[in-house]
């Protein structure tokens, strides 16, 4: 009978997550999933996992490989997804979900322990407990939805789902040396290699033993010297993997102290978020502070202030309050620190592992309120709005157009958003709407040459040819070493008639990549145009070699032998 009260609570936790994030199962890949998904060779083949782990989280990419990310369990977790669903969105969609659902059901029995060891003054029935309330409130909190709802979100589910085993398995050897011990050891070595934020893990484990047992500092030592060593491997594979701890330093035009400065207001703004989760954004704008003076420096110091109040205050009256609040702080500190984070400083996912802390006050809040029936009442009320959220947000990932039409409103002063939401366009077709989206990314950011070669494309395919020339000319002037940039310009070149100038650029394209099939194809219309049909017999043998199968190309090489036509592009 115990055990049916404890699945009762996990089972619905579980299964109100999984309906609320069900409009995620109808979404399409977005974003950077198109690269981590659909464009990565490793998971295509488990004969890479030498590669997965001995690699950083773009090294899949030539030219691209630096990165401040060692996430091998995520290409894994990937190329088995890839086994099961092939290339189908919904099936990653699919585990993504389920596995939320199952960390808000670990939620409920990791805080249902906690509420035991940590708070024992009060008893609780088990179908209305702060633990059942804890889990439901972290099943629906909206904020998780980029989490969820994102392909490339996996590592924050799959390193917390390891995380909370790792702390079960703490719990379950109750102070000693047994197997549970060497299990937590172990989840939580997998949990770092899905993601960094799990390295913090030891510290909540340590602050847990000191609210609980209160060990001496000898005895807490050796309790956590296990993991200490796991720490210490994931690091070592993770610094071989990256040559380095974090190589790319970003965020280079500030100093060091403005670096630490802006943890204020971002530590501010995450709070706030778990709170008030409105406004939700896959793209947040980071405006650094500069100066301790300025507003939003002041405001994060004495958010940060108050924080660190209230965490003294909750110590000395409520040991699971006080736990709480560094179950919020501590998996933030990571992601504080702009100069390792990057461009994008603040993401919604980052709270996923926080909210716990957050689910667990709200909870005991709740459950200050006199009476079950207005407990229960007010629970459902709040979870429903959470719901409602949570699955209105997630209609928003529905594709890249839904989300950057969203983000670009969201965040209309990045170059990102703005790129993204034009990339979008131009898939749909919408090559005028593309046009004026790129315009406006090119205002603000105007070196961006993926993006200046793009709206060339676009001006290029309605017929706007001479200022289709003049971008790709820029673009080629920019960085020489883009080839589809060259063969555009051929193309533009040869449609404007300019035959010679169309050579030239299409041979510079592929003295770049001497792979691309169309371009040698290209440049033997080109030639052929020219009558020089023994140099167009060369390039579309080519083009043929390349892809033996297309008849466009065999019908193309196949009227250099016969009466004069005209081949097709």
């Amino acid at each position: 009978m115990r055990r049916y009260r404890q699945l009762v609570p996990c089972l619905l936790a579980a299964g109100v997550a999984f309906s609320v994030h069900i409009p995620a199962l109808f979404a399409r890949f977005v974003y950077a999933d198109m690269a981590q998904v659909l464009e990565n060779p490793w998971i295509r083949d488990l004969r890479h996992i030498g590669a997965i782990f001995g690699g950083g989280v773009w090294s899949f990419r030539s030219g691209n490989a630096s990165s401040n990310y060692y996430r091998p369990a995520m290409h894994t977790i990937y190329a088995l997804e890839v086994r099961l669903f092939g290339f189908e969105p919904w099936g990653f969609h699919l585990v993504n979900v389920l596995l939320h659902a199952a960390v808000s059901a670990l939620v409920v029995l990791l805080v249902s322990r906690l509420v035991s060891d940590l708070r024992t003054r009060e008893a609780f029935p088990a179908f209305l407990s702060p633990a059942l309330a804890a889990g439901l409130l972290f099943a629906t909190h909206p904020v998780h939805t980029e989490a969820v709802a994102w392909v490339a979100s996996l590592p924050e589910l799959s390193f917390t789902l390891f995380g909370l085993l790792s702390f079960l398995a703490f719990i379950r050897s109750e102070g000693t040396w047994n197997r549970w011990v060497w299990i937590s050891v172990g989840l939580f070595f997998a949990s770092t290699l899905c993601k960094e934020t799990a390295l913090v893990l030891p510290a909540l484990l340590g602050l847990y033993e000191l609210l609980r047992r209160r060990p001496s500092p000898g005895d807490l030592l050796r309790r956590l010297a296990p993991f200490a060593v796991a720490a210490a491997f994931s690091l070592a594979l993770r610094f071989r993997a990256l040559s380095g701890f974090a190589p790319e330093a970003r965020w280079s035009e500030l100093t060091t102290f403005q670096c630490v400065l802006n943890a204020f207001p971002l530590f501010a703004k995450y709070l706030l978020k778990l709170v008030l989760p409105i406004d939700l954004n896959a793209f947040h704008l980071l405006h650094p502070v500069l100066s301790p003076l300025e507003p939003r420096a002041l405001v994060g110091v004495f958010v940060a202030v108050a924080f660190v109040a209230a965490s003294v205050l909750a110590l000395r009256r409520s040991a699971l309050v006080f736990f709480s609040l560094q179950a919020i702080a501590l998996p933030l500190l990571p992601v504080l620190y702009i100069r390792v984070v990057g461009e994008n400083a603040f993401a919604e996912s980052y709270l996923y592992l926080p909210s716990l802390g957050f689910s667990i006050l709200c909870a005991l809040a709740l459950f200050q309120l006199p009476g079950t029936r207005g407990r229960a009442a007010l629970l459902a009320g709040l979870v429903a709005l959470y719901g409602a959220g949570t699955a209105f947000r997630c209609m928003g990932w529905r594709d890249n157009y839904t989300l950057f039409r969203d983000t670009a409103s969201k965040s209309p002063g990045h170059f990102h958003p703005q790129e993204s939401l034009a990339n979008a366009l131009f898939e749909r077709g919408e090559l005028d709407a593309a046009i004026d989206r790129y315009r406006i990314a090119l205002s603000l950011s105007p070196s961006q040459v993926n993006a200046r070669r793009n709206l060339g494309v676009a001006y290029l395919r309605t017929g706007r040819v001479d200022e289709a020339i003049a971008e790709l000319s820029v673009v080629t002037a920019m960085a020489s070493g883009e080839p589809k940039a060259h063969a555009a310009l051929g193309f533009a070149y040869e449609r404007k008639g300019l035959l010679d100038a169309a050579v030239v650029e299409y041979e510079k394209g592929l003295a770049l990549d001497p792979d691309a099939a169309e371009a040698h194809n290209n440049l033997g219309v080109a030639y052929w145009k020219l009558g020089r049909t023994g140099r167009a017999a060369e390039r579309f043998a080519a083009a043929l070699r390349l892809q033996p199968g297309n008849r466009r190309y065999a019908e193309n090489l196949g009227l250099c032998s016969e009466l004069p036509r005209f081949p097709s592009k």
